[in-house]
C-alpha cells in the first residue's frame, strides 16, 4: 500500500479512470471533482474516495496539499456481516 503527501497547482491527469481504489484528504487547498455521483467542491479536512474503474474529472480550484493512500488491494467492500 503506498501513501504519500502530494502539492499540486494543477492535476497530471484531470480526467479518466481510476486505475486503483484510493482515498485524498485535502490538507489545503481545494479542487473539484466529478464522478458518477455527480460534482461536489473538495475542502480542507475532507475525504474523497475514488472507485477503481470509476470514470472521473477534476480541476484545482486552489493549489492543493493532500494525503493519497492507494492500492490494488484496497477495497471499499466489508466482509463483516
Amino acid at each position: 500500500m503506498e501513501k504519500k503527501i502530494t502539492k499540486r497547482e494543477k492535476f497530471e491527469i484531470e480526467s479518466g479512470i481510476h486505475p486503483f481504489n484510493s482515498i485524498v484528504s485535502v490538507l489545503n487547498g481545494e479542487f473539484e471533482y466529478t464522478s458518477e455521483s455527480g460534482t461536489r467542491r473538495v475542502l480542507p479536512m475532507e475525504l474523497v474516495f475514488f472507485k477503481k474503474g470509476a470514470l472521473f474529472v477534476k480541476k484545482v480550484i486552489k493549489p492543493i496539499e493532500f494525503i493519497i493512500v492507494s492500492s490494488l488491494l484496497f477495497s471499499f467492500e466489508s466482509d463483516c456481516h
